[in-house]
């Protein structure tokens, strides 16, 4: 296992792109402040069926507005926005877990700041981003009240 380090918070493209020597394969990235229940010896092969180069699970809230909402069509992502201001007509939302391909280094610029607010878009916009929906237990730990929540669960 390796753990790659930063001095400051950068947003969440710069730590992919410092994994990038280590990505040989297909990998799953997932974000740290999230808990789900999710198949993804599943989501795996459904990447690997539609030879994906980005597969995002997705996951259903009330208040979508409050996380990146995907628009489906199919097994694809069309567009995709990170906690849009208007409503979007979706209740999908990105649950942060992904597989991805190496090959998705080559659609990531230096210039990007946000897997959610630059890549994720670029990718639902060339057609490239496929949908992984998933129905079950879905944590988003941002405040304590959420942890509490989140422990609350877990253990009953």
């Amino acid at each position: 296992m390796r753990f790659i380090t930063g001095k400051r918070a950068t947003g969440t493209a710069e730590p992919l792109l410092k994994a990038k020597p280590f990505l040989k394969d297909t990998f799953l990235l997932a974000y740290g402040d999230t808990i789900c229940r999710l198949n993804l010896s599943n989501m795996y092969a459904f990447h690997k069926n539609n030879s994906s180069i980005a597969t995002v699970a997705l996951t259903s809230a009330e208040n979508p507005k409050k996380y990146g909402v995907a628009i489906v069509e199919g097994a694809k992502i069309r567009s995709f926005a990170e906690k849009p201001k208007e409503d979007l007509g979706s209740y999908f939302i990105n649950a942060g877990y992904f597989i991805f391909e190496p090959e998705i280094f080559a659609y990531i610029n230096k210039t990007d700041k946000s897997l959610e607010r630059d890549i994720l878009p670029r990718l639902a916009q060339q057609g490239l981003l496929y949908a992984y929906p998933f129905q079950g237990l879905y944590l988003n730990i941002n405040t304590r009240a959420d942890l509490e929540k989140a422990r609350t669960l877990l253990q009953g």
